[in-house]
């Protein structure tokens, strides 16, 4: 999950959970007016309404609902469209000639034993997305701490390279190279 998805996930959850709680609130104001009312009667007398006349009359409180309910449906709409538009792109499929198919798997499977041996690289992904018509890999390598990126970067285009002549077709490719908490942990390769 991006973080983009992540903010506007708690972005969504928050404004759902605010309208629930304004709904509930608006719900339950009516009774507990009421029954303050009744309470507040025998302690102490009448006192002016507090301003719960608009929540207390049929024809404010419809318009209170029809406010509610107007804002509840446009959440709804945005969160029906927000949803419709996640996920776009993303394929499993990376070539497809004359009905063979080669999945994203294999295309990882292919990377990972060309670049296995380079004792820099902890891990290998992929993931393939259309754009435009075309599929594009986007190639993400995970490398210990220090490598040496030049050697590095011609081990990559060495399985690009190995890639291209095994799928037959020349495939865009996004190389991402980075390291991270499992390149720090991982065992130090030795010569044998």
């Amino acid at each position: 999950m991006t973080r983009s998805n992540r903010t506007l996930n708690r972005l969504v959850l928050a404004l759902v959970g605010v309208l629930a709680l304004a709904l509930a609130a608006a719900l339950a104001w009516p009774a507990a007016a009421r029954a303050h009312l009744e309470v507040a009667g025998l302690v102490v007398p009448p006192a002016p309404r507090l301003g719960l006349d608009a929540l207390l009359d049929g024809s404010d409180r419809l318009v209170v609902a029809g406010i509610a309910a107007g804002g509840a449906l446009v959440a709804l709409v945005l969160a029906v469209l927000w949803a419709a538009s996640r996920g776009r792109g993303g394929t499993a499929t990376v070539v497809d000639v004359d009905g063979v198919r080669v999945d994203i798997h294999a295309v990882r499977d292919v990377l990972e034993s060309s670049l296995g041996p380079t004792p820099a690289v902890v891990g290998v992904g992929a993931t393939a997305h259309r754009l435009r018509g075309r599929t594009a890999l986007k190639v993400t390598v995970l490398t210990r701490r220090h490598a040496d990126l030049p050697a590095l970067l011609d081990g990559v285009r060495t399985a690009i390279d190995d890639l291209d002549a095994a799928l037959g077709a020349c495939v865009p490719v996004v190389v991402r190279v980075r390291t991270g908490l499992r390149s720090s942990l991982a065992r130090e390769q030795r010569a044998e």
